[in-house]
C-alpha cells in the first residue's frame, strides 16, 4: 500500500471520528422522535454515501411498526399493508454485513412498489434497544464498492448505537411528556365530570375526554343491569341501524361480557383472531375493553374499537383503567340523579292523576229519598283509574256507576275521564241502559289502544218504585244483600269496554225492599293481599258487611276500608280502593 493511500485512509478515519463526535453531541440533545429520525437518516447517508437509507422500527412482537426512507435528501414515512414485509428472527441479524441482493428480494419488491427503484447491495446494521433487537438501518447502493471502505461498518455501528441511546432518551422524554399531558387531561376530566349531573351530559363529556386520551373510531359504554346483562347507554362511531343485537339489547357475550364477568381489561391487536369478539362494526380491526368499577364492584364496561390493527398497547390499557375509575363516580351519580328525576316525575304524574280523579268524583254523598247511600275512593301510591258517581237524571231517578281502568297513572286517569264524558253524554240522550252501554263501548273501542279496557257497572235507581236496573261490563259483580240473608251477585251485562267493537249488553231490574243493601266495589278491595299471599276476596267482604250491616252506609264504607287496610301486607302496594253502599231504608 502506498504512502498516499495510507494518508488518505488516516484522513478519512479522522474525519469519520470527528463526524461521529459531532453527531453524538447532536443526538445527546433533547430531541423529539421525528427530529431524531431525520438526523439519523441524514447522518447515515453522509457517512455511508449510500443511495438510500431505510430505518425500520419494530414493535414488541418483532413486526414492522414504522418504516422510514431517505433518498436524495428527502425523507418519507411509508405506510405498509399487514404482512407486506415479513422479517426473519433477530438472531439472523446479530452481525452487520454487506450483501448483494437481487430484484426478487422482498425489500426490492417493496421499494419498487413505493419509489420505483431497485438496488444491488445492502448493508444492514441491527439496532439493539434496551437489550432487545428493535429494528435495523439498511443502506442500499447500486455500487457495492461503496460499502468496502475500511472501518465503515464499525463507524455505522457506532452511529447506530448513538441513535439507540438517543432513541431511548427521546422515548423517555416523550413518555414523560405524555404522562404529564395525560395527568392534566385526567384532572380536567374529573373537574368537568364533577360539574355535570344529567346523564347525557356526563356521557358526552366522557366520550370527548376519552377521545383526547385514547383515540378511537367506535365507543360503547355499557352498564350492568340487575339481571347481569349489559345495557348500552351510549355509543359513537356506529351506524344508526346497528347490525349486532347485543349492542341494542344488552349481552353477556364477547369481550365485553368477558370483561364484565372477570373484572379484567383486555387489548386485542387483531379482532379476527380472537374468538371472544362479537362484530358490531365491519371496519373494526383492534379493540380494547376495560371494566367500569365502583369500589371493586363492576358497574359497566368501556369498549373502544379502532379501524387499524394493533392500535392499543398496555400503556393505553392502564390509562383507560384509570379513566374508567374516574368516570365510574360520575356515571353512578348521573344514574342516581336520573332515578331521582324519574321519581320526581312519577310523583308529579301521580299528583296530576289524583287531581284529575278529584274533578269527577262526588264531593259529598247525595240525598236520595228512601235510601242511605255513600261512596269512597282511596287513591293508592300508584294512582289508577277508579271512578264512582251518583248522576242526577231526572226527579226520582239517579244514575249509579262504578268503573276501573286497566292501568295506572295519568294515562289511566285520562282514559277514565274520557269514559265518564262518553257515559254522561249518552245518559243525557235518555237511551235505555243496554243502548248506553253499547254506544259507550263503541266509543271506547275506537279510542283505546290495544290492551287497554274499562270495566264498569252502570245502573239507574228509581227511588219512587225502589227499582234498580243495571248492566255489568266485565266488572267485579256487586253484592246485593237481601233482608232475608240471601247474597246475590249482579253479573248481567257483557264484556268490558274497549275489548270488542260490537257487543250486545243485557240489563236486569231488581226490586230493593226495605232492609236490602247493595255494595259496589273495585278490585282494590277484594284483591288486597296479606303476608301469606291470600286475597281479601268476597268472603271477607261479606263477613265485614254482616258485622256492620246495622250501621249507616257511610259507616259501612269506613268499616270495610278499615278491614282491608288492616288485612293487607305492609309491602303490598294497594290498588285504588273504591266502594259504594246503597241501603234501602
Amino acid at each position: 500500500m502506498s504512502l498516499q493511500v495510507t494518508m488518505d485512509n488516516n484522513r478519512k478515519f479522522i474525519e469519520a471520528l470527528k463526524f461521529l463526535s459531532q453527531t453524538s453531541r447532536i443526538l445527546n440533545q433533547p430531541l423529539q422522535l421525528g427530529d431524531l429520525i431525520s438526523i439519523i437518516l441524514e447522518e447515515s447517508i453522509k457517512l455511508s454515501e449510500a443511495d438510500l437509507v431505510c430505518l425500520i422500527l419494530l414493535d414488541k412482537k418483532d413486526n414492522p411498526e414504522n418504516i422510514y426512507l431517505m433518498t436524495a435528501g428527502s425523507k418519507r414515512k411509508l405506510k405498509f399493508e399487514q404482512d407486506e414485509i415479513s422479517l426473519d428472527h433477530a438472531g439472523d441479524y446479530d452481525a452487520a454485513v454487506a450483501t448483494p441482493i437481487d430484484r426478487d428480494d422482498r425489500f426490492n419488491i417493496f421499494f419498487r412498489k413505493h419509489i420505483d427503484r431497485d438496488y444491488k447491495c445492502r448493508l444492514r446494521i441491527p439496532i439493539f434497544f434496551r437489550n432487545r433487537w428493535s429494528g435495523y438501518i439498511d443502506h442500499y447502493a447500486d455500487d457495492c464498492s461503496k460499502f468496502e471502505v475500511h472501518n465503515l461498518i464499525d463507524f455505522l455501528k457506532a452511529l447506530t448505537d448513538s441513535f439507540a441511546i438517543a432513541l431511548d432518551n427521546a422515548e423517555l422524554a416523550e413518555l414523560a411528556f405524555k404522562k404529564t399531558l395525560e395527568n392534566k387531561l385526567l384532572i380536567e376530566t374529573s373537574l368537568i365530570l364533577s360539574n355535570k349531573l344529567e346523564q347525557d351530559e356526563v356521557l358526552n363529556a366522557i366520550a370527548d375526554s376519552l377521545k383526547r386520551l385514547v383515540d378511537y373510531d367506535g365507543l360503547i359504554i355499557y352498564l350492568l343491569r340487575e339481571d347481569h346483562n349489559l345495557k348500552p347507554i351510549f355509543w359513537r362511531g356506529y351506524e344508526d341501524s346497528v347490525g349486532a343485537d347485543h349492542l341494542l339489547n344488552g349481552s353477556t357475550e364477547g369481550l365485553v361480557g368477558w370483561t364484565a364477568r372477570t373484572g379484567q381489561g383486555a387489548v386485542v391487536d387483531d379482532v379476527s383472531k380472537d374468538d371472544r369478539y362479537v362484530q358490531a362494526r365491519q371496519k373494526t380491526r383492534s379493540e380494547m375493553v376495560v371494566p367500569i368499577k365502583l369500589k371493586d364492584r363492576v358497574i359497566g364496561v368501556f369498549n373502544i374499537e379502532s379501524d387499524q390493527p394493533g392500535t392499543y398497547h398496555e400503556h393505553d390499557l392502564d390509562l383507560l383503567m384509570t379513566f374508567a375509575a374516574k368516570s365510574a363516580i360520575a356515571i353512578e351519580r348521573s344514574s342516581l340523579y336520573r332515578e331521582l328525576l324519574l321519581k320526581k316525575q312519577l310523583d308529579q304524574e301521580v299528583d296530576i292523576a289524583r287531581s284529575i280523579q278529584k274533578t269527577f268524583l262526588p264531593r259529598t254523598d247525595p240525598e236520595i229519598k228512601g235510601f242511605d247511600v255513600s261512596g269512597l275512593n282511596r287513591s293508592s301510591r300508584q294512582v289508577g283509574g277508579d271512578y264512582y258517581d251518583f248522576i242526577d237524571i231526572e226527579e226520582g231517578q239517579t244514575g249509579v256507576v262504578i268503573a276501573d281502568v286497566a292501568g295506572k297513572g295519568v294515562p289511566a286517569a285520562l282514559i277514565m275521564a274520557s269514559f265518564r264524558a262518553s257515559l254522561i253524554a249518552e245518559i243525557r240522550n235518555n237511551y235505555a241502559i243496554r243502548a248506553i252501554m253499547k254506544k259507550v263501548n263503541k266509543l271506547m273501542t275506537e279510542s283505546l289502544d290495544k290492551g287497554n279496557f274499562v270495566t264498569a257497572v252502570y245502573g239507574v235507581l228509581d227511588s219512587r218504585n225502589r227499582i234498580l236496573t243495571y248492566s255489568n261490563a266485565g266488572h267485579n259483580p256487586p253484592l246485593l244483600f237481601r233482608q232475608s240473608g240471601e247474597v246475590q251477585e249482579l253479573t248481567y251485562g257483557g264484556l268490558a269496554f274497549g275489548i270488542k267493537d260490537d257487543v250486545r249488553y243485557s240489563e236486569q231490574p231488581l226490586h230493593l225492599d226495605p232492609g236490602d243493601s247493595l255494595v259496589l266495589f273495585t278490585d282494590g278491595v277484594t284483591e288486597a293481599q296479606n303476608d301469606r299471599g291470600e286475597d281479601f276476596d268476597n268472603s271477607r267482604l261479606i263477613e265485614t258487611f254482616r258485622k256492620n250491616e246495622h250501621k249507616s252506609a257511610h259507616e259501612i264504607v269506613e268499616a270495610i276500608t278499615s278491614e282491608v287496610l288492616k288485612f293487607k301486607a305492609e309491602d303490598f302496594i294497594l290498588d285504588d280502593l273504591t266502594l259504594m253502599v246503597l241501603k234501602s231504608t
